[in-house]
């Protein structure tokens, strides 16, 4: 059945606000600006300032934006017209609406019966008490973590300022983490295939309480390059040494693992303030000679720093409300040993409203609430754009294939073992 209509929230119309551009998601171009596509009313409201202190080319950051929320390649366009693209090199105006024109199908939500429900896929990623990944002792992974990074990776702190800090939470169990990477097959290379445990420690790093506090609250994200859209040189380098250097580390050869605020801590008003915690760009260190696959994965951080983008800027989010329901908090059986780490990234839901690196005005906090869902959390917005793109879609066909196929066999089998019981 074809998607309820929703009525349009008069910020459909109103202005760009001073100082933002906005980026509008999933885009097919297209002479009719009045389609049905859920998705042209959802999009990312972002501060041109905070663009330019996370990229020297703003204009590729908006398609690696496009790219790591919706899962599916595509460019920049100021039109819906077909064969309109621009150049790495444009300026972006302030005020300016950007399309994310994708190259491929996109996320199939123009008609419900199409849609991969999040409920289903919930369903299948379910985290069980009988799971082996909630019975390890946390010194099976914190020691690997420890020996690859040394210390935090990005401060240089020593334990027991440190502990190993999961990058998708680890409520959210094996299977979610397996369905993510069977949706984005060799985006990141080869090596991020064969990730089967939340706990593998390329979905791990070491990190200090402080970077843990950052995390949980997504006020930072790690951003990798090179990637398919950013190479290494796009991404500034932290205007400030290292806060502590630490023995037998180095930069990985040819890669970044770049710590970068989308939104500042409350109580801090400037990148200056928060330089004692940990300076913007910040590019993680490991112990010298680590193997380039036991890194963490590309697949994971593009996938929390799309989350972390549509946390911040993400607007409409309402309207995706008829298929990503909120996530009901996991029950998780109790650990053997001492817990991991103290707090649960789990909740992070949209907390407070307002653009990164400012303070937020009445007028866009009241557009942020009135515009978003709250109780849509992140994670499960991009995980649900990822799991709904035709590939990932045939591949959820071929399973169920798969399994009716075996249910058929298996019911042929019982037919004729009752046939010769008979005779």
């Amino acid at each position: 059945m074809p998607v309820p209509k929703r009525a349009r929230s008069s910020e459909r119309d109103d202005s760009c606000p001073d100082g933002h551009v906005r980026l509008h998601l999933h885009q097919i171009p297209s002479d009719d600006t009045t389609g049905a596509d859920p998705l042209r009313d959802a999009y990312l409201e972002i501060p041109i300032k905070t663009i330019k202190t996370l990229c020297l080319s703003p204009l590729k950051y908006l398609r690696y934006l496009g790219w790591s929320t919706l899962g599916v390649d595509g460019h920049i366009s100021t039109t819906l017209q077909p064969g309109t693209c621009l150049p790495a090199e444009v300026i972006i105006k302030n005020r300016k609406t950007y399309y994310y024109i994708v190259d491929e199908e996109g996320p199939l939500l123009t008609m419900r019966r199409q849609v991969v429900d999040l409920e289903v896929i919930k369903a299948r990623t379910a985290v069980t008490s009988s799971s082996e990944t909630w019975s390890e002792a946390p010194d099976q992974l914190t020691d690997p973590v420890r020996e690859r990074d040394l210390r935090c990776v990005f401060t240089g702190e020593r334990r027991p300022l440190c502990a190993a800090l999961h990058l998708i939470p680890r409520a959210r169990g094996d299977e979610w983490l397996k369905c993510i990477i069977s949706n984005r097959r060799g985006m990141d290379g080869g090596v991020d295939i064969d990730l089967d445990s939340i706990d593998d420690v390329r979905n791990v790093l070491f990190g200090s309480v402080s970077i843990e506090r950052l995390l949980n609250d997504r006020n930072i994200a790690i951003l990798k390059t090179p990637n398919h859209v950013l190479d290494v040189d796009d991404i500034p380098h932290a205007q400030d040494p290292r806060l502590s250097l630490t023995p037998n580390t180095g930069f990985p050869n040819g890669i970044r693992f770049t710590a970068q605020y989308l939104q500042l801590p409350d109580d801090y008003d400037t990148l200056d303030s928060v330089r004692h915690i940990m300076p913007n760009n910040s590019d993680a260190m490991f112990k010298t000679g680590t193997p380039k696959d036991d890194l963490p994965a590309g697949i994971i951080i593009h996938y929390i720093y799309g989350a972390t983008a549509f946390k911040w800027w993400g607007k409409h989010s309402a309207l995706l409300a008829d298929f990503v329901t909120p996530r009901p908090p996991a029950a998780v059986p109790k650990p053997m040993g001492h817990p991991l780490k103290k707090t649960n990234r789990q909740s992070s839901r949209i907390k407070r409203p307002g653009g990164a690196l400012e303070a937020p005005s009445d007028d866009q906090q009241g557009e942020q609430i009135t515009g978003n869902a709250e109780s849509l959390d992140p994670l499960d917005v991009i995980f649900f754009f990822w799991s709904n793109t035709p590939t990932a879609i045939n591949r959820y066909r071929q399973e169920e294939e798969r399994l009716k196929a075996q249910i058929s066999g298996w019911a042929e089998n019982v037919a004729r073992e009752d046939c010769h019981s008979s005779a």
